[in-house]
């Protein structure tokens, strides 16, 4: 197979075959093209249906399972290209199944719980309804109180001001240095964001007193599940998340997809409160797989 890394352009060949009817955001292109810089996203073609997607991380390429209609094939193939630091991963869904059932006791399915994916019932979190939603509700109300503010569908009028948020965001945490993944995703907001129609990017922002100063955008995994891949609010404005996440939900998902994937929490508590703190549905586990010698 010969991999290469993806480009805006090869999305229209890649996507009937990458969006699968699973849950996780994965082989969510976006993804790939957003943090290509940090883990070294590439893809291959098998055939003409069936496509592989591989990243570098730590000392060797983590496989994610085939995608496409020649799963086995390819399955095959991928595990003749593993070399001693190389690894399969997977999430709970139907390619999973796939390999349990081919391959049985010949793996070990390793939890990789940083990566597990925070699934939300689309209508509750446009809706917030019921007790527990009553601290969201309340940051909404206390912030449309405090500030004048309105919310904007992504646009070419006011792409740049995703960029505008997203530098002002990154500034507030710049230490010493700068850092890697904030580097990587400002390029991406930058380079990408412009290219919204052409990669199915739904997104929103929110302006306070006509200043940007919040934004969400993602891209559907497939008819039923859409990824929010990235999320930011500035620091001054107590509130703008729940603001920026309930407006984008109503506007952009509500009554077109039953799903929202919020992705992982990277292992960082205070990430992992926030989420939970939405009220997933469910959480769906990833793993690393090891394949037992005989």
């Amino acid at each position: 197979m010969d991999f290469f890394k993806p480009k805006i352009e090869d999305y229209e060949r890649l996507k009937s075959i990458i969006q699968t009817d699973e849950l996780t955001c994965e082989n969510l292109f976006l993804n790939a093209l957003i943090w290509q810089d940090i883990y070294h996203h590439e893809f291959a073609f098998f055939d003409d249906k069936t496509v592989v997607i591989r990243l570098f991380e730590g000392e060797g390429y983590i496989y994610l399972l085939p995608l496409g209609e020649s799963f086995f094939p390819a399955l095959e193939a991928e595990i003749k290209m593993l070399g001693e630091y190389d690894r399969l991963s997977a999430s709970d869904g139907r390619r999973l199944d796939k390999l349990l059932g081919h391959l049985g006791k010949n793996i070990e399915l390793i939890p990789a719980p940083e990566n597990f994916d925070y699934i939300y019932n689309t209508e509750e979190l446009a809706t917030l309804t019921g007790k527990k939603f009553h601290q969201k509700r309340n940051h909404i109300s206390a912030f449309s109180r405090k500030y004048n503010w309105r919310y904007e569908s992504i646009g070419e009028g006011n792409v740049n001001d995703f960029y505008l948020v997203a530098e002002k965001w990154a500034s507030e945490r710049y230490e010493s240095a700068p850092d890697p993944d904030i580097e990587c995703e400002l390029r991406a907001i930058k380079e990408i964001l412009p290219h919204f129609k052409e990669l199915d990017i739904l997104g929103g922002i929110i302006y306070v007193d006509d200043n940007p100063i919040a934004f969400s955008f993602g891209a559907p995994i497939n008819d039923r599940v859409f990824d929010v891949t990235t999320e930011k609010a500035l620091s001054d404005f107590q509130g703008a998340y729940a603001v920026i996440n309930n407006s984008f939900v109503k506007a952009e998902l509500f009554g077109v997809y039953e799903l929202i994937n919020r992705e992982d929490d990277l292992g960082l508590e205070g990430l992992k409160r926030a989420k939970k703190s939405y009220n997933p549905v469910l959480i769906l586990n990833k793993y690393l797989v090891e394949i037992k010698k005989p």
